[in-house]
């Protein structure tokens, strides 16, 4: 499920965590973290104090293929007793597909312990949860998502840099993924962006996958004002960390003031903790031993 990468120079900050799954679908070992050059630009957003229609939503996307690995051990014993022109290659390719059932990112728990964080004590937004969505699941939510006064969207799971995010092909069975262009999901919420809406409506997406900063760029071409989104591949607790950080500075702001995204993104980035363990081969558009690169696209950005 990795796409291949690529070299741009937005806004960035890096940091590294523990050793867990990758969100692009392969393991890695945890690194030492390594900043890169610059820092995002400041920019704010429109006033967040309740409108009539409500609170300011969160719309979550939290997508996981659910793999049965009792069939895949027994495709991989047959294929082990036969004599297939690629039977190496098959057996690679099945081995990594019972690894991934068994090391699966957890996005369910993060859909869960971000619910749990905004709905106690200080609630300044209300929080909707699309648990194993379809690409269809997302079209149908943005149809409304002005009217229920969504202004972030949030989206958890595979991702990469030539297709962006892996939305379910079945909503109902879960076990393929299927690869919906850029082009068509920016599309879909184009008409839905606070810019395009006289101020109401999505002013932040936060792409919480692997290699999705092509994506990002995608959408702040066609309006949105905020954008977080890696650049790298991104271990699953680092993930989750810091979407639940970045959300919880979120809630803590003034009501009556502008939302500043900047100053949100500058606490989950120094909440992240550094990783020890063995750094792996650089990426050629990372620092040295940089595992998690992750980015604030705003107005200003380059």
């Amino acid at each position: 499920l990795v796409c291949k990468d690529r070299h741009s120079v937005p806004e960035q900050l890096s940091e590294s965590h523990t050793e867990t799954m990758p969100r692009s679908g392969q393991q890695l070992p945890s690194a030492e973290p390594a900043a890169g050059p610059g820092g995002p630009t400041r920019e704010t957003s429109g006033p967040q104090q309740t409108t009539a229609q409500g609170k300011p939503v969160i719309e979550g996307f939290f997508c996981k293929r659910i793999l049965d690995k009792k069939q895949l051990r027994q495709d991989y014993e047959e294929l082990e007793k036969g004599d297939a022109l690629d039977k190496e290659q098959q057996l690679r390719e099945l081995n990594q597909l019972i690894m991934d059932s068994v090391e699966s990112i957890d996005v369910h728990k993060e859909a869960q312990e971000l619910q749990s964080s905004l709905s106690g004590g200080r609630r300044v937004f209300e929080v909707c949860i699309n648990s194993q969505p379809s690409f269809d699941t997302f079209s149908n939510q943005m149809r409304s998502a002005r009217e229920r006064n969504v202004r972030l969207l949030h989206l958890s799971g595979h991702g990469g840099s030539r297709c962006g995010f892996f939305w379910l092909k079945n909503k109902v069975v879960s076990t393929e993924y299927e690869e919906i262009s850029i082009d068509k999901f920016v599309g879909i919420l184009k008409t839905e962006v606070a810019g395009a809406n006289g101020g109401m409506g999505i002013e932040c997406v936060v792409l919480n996958a692997c290699e999705t900063e092509d994506m990002g760029k995608k959408l702040r071409s066609t309006g949105v004002s905020h954008v977080v989104c890696w650049r790298s591949e991104v271990q699953d607790n680092t993930a989750r960390e810091f979407a639940l950080q970045f959300y919880a500075s979120l809630n803590e702001q003034d009501p009556l003031q502008r939302r500043d995204y900047q100053r949100a993104f500058r606490h989950a980035v120094a909440r992240i903790g550094p990783g020890g363990g063995a750094a792996r081969a650089p990426m050629k558009h990372l620092a040295d031993g940089a595992v998690d690169y992750v980015c604030l696209l705003g107005e200003d950005s380059k």
